[in-house]
């Protein structure tokens, strides 16, 4: 199944005063590309 991936997730990957979140975070986009079970909408990005 394939997911796709919020702002959030993207913001808390990179946010370093929220350490456990950031951890959650990589590893869950880290595994989605991996397994190619992760999207970026364009709006995300934007």
């Amino acid at each position: 199944m394939v997911a796709l991936v919020d702002t959030n997730v993207l913001v808390y990957r990179f946010d370093k005063r929220f350490p456990a979140k950031q951890a959650i975070a990589a590893e869950l986009l880290r595994r989605g590309i991996v397994e190619r079970s992760v999207l970026v909408p364009h709006q995300a990005i934007v």
